[in-house]
């Protein structure tokens, strides 16, 4: 997967990750985003560990399709790509395990 990015929209909102920590967003940026096949939506871009994440709201806006049982995913009519396995970690403030998709 890689993105594209145009200019950035400078912004002070910040993210709530899943272990509840504050990832600052750097700003919001129109970007072409291309995982088989390639689409332009908007994002918010954060500083995060992973290079990307993408959300429901991308997923659904852009008709992504998942198959969990294969592991793959697709992008409007490209193909499908293999995503990568599971690791499992543990969050800093519970202490219960987590699932991340690496890759």
């Amino acid at each position: 997967m890689w993105c594209q990015a145009g200019p950035r929209e400078p912004t002070a909102v910040q993210l709530r990750t899943v272990t509840g920590e504050l990832a600052p967003l750097v700003g919001k940026s129109m970007l072409t985003v291309s995982v088989g096949g390639a689409v332009r939506h908007p994002v918010w871009i954060a500083a995060v560990q992973e290079p990307c994440i993408l959300g429901l709201d991308f997923l659904k806006a852009t008709g992504c399709q998942l198959d969990l049982k294969r592991g793959t995913v697709r992008l409007q009519e490209g193909p499908a790509v293999k995503m990568a396995p599971v690791i499992t970690s543990t969050t800093p403030l519970s202490g219960s395990p987590t699932l991340q998709w690496h890759g």
